[in-house]
């Protein structure tokens, strides 16, 4: 139908074009049609890999807040029972021991560092 159009408009002049065409498209189409699958697959992959980075990312933010609410509660447990003239020697006096703040952040970096605490 391409072809008698394009015969009719063009006088004969523009049928190799139209040909050209169609055997381009016979030739395209079904090569789509066998790589479609494989970009399928490839999406899918791509899609499962992104998710997982996703949700490894947020696991390890929510490990990372949960350690941060550990830190914070020891913190505030350490304050609460530390005496008050150990509040006047960190804030610039000497002292001889650390303070039970810097001893819970201690411990916390340790379960870091140590692998034994893996989501941070």
């Amino acid at each position: 139908m391409v072809r008698a159009k394009s015969t009719l408009f063009t006088g004969g002049v523009g049928n190799h074009v139209v040909a050209t065409a169609d055997l381009g498209s016979a030739i395209l189409v079904p090569l789509l049609a066998l790589a479609a699958p494989f970009v399928a697959l490839a999406l899918v992959i791509l899609l499962l890999w992104v998710a997982f980075r996703m949700l490894r990312r947020l696991r390890r933010g929510a490990d990372q807040a949960t350690a941060l609410h550990h830190l914070r509660a020891a913190t505030s447990k350490a304050l609460s029972q530390r005496p008050s003239h150990d509040l006047q020697a960190s804030e610039g006096g000497p002292h001889k021991q650390p303070s039970p703040c810097y001893r819970a952040g201690r411990q916390l970096r340790g379960l870091r560092f140590s692998g034994s605490y893996s989501g941070l």
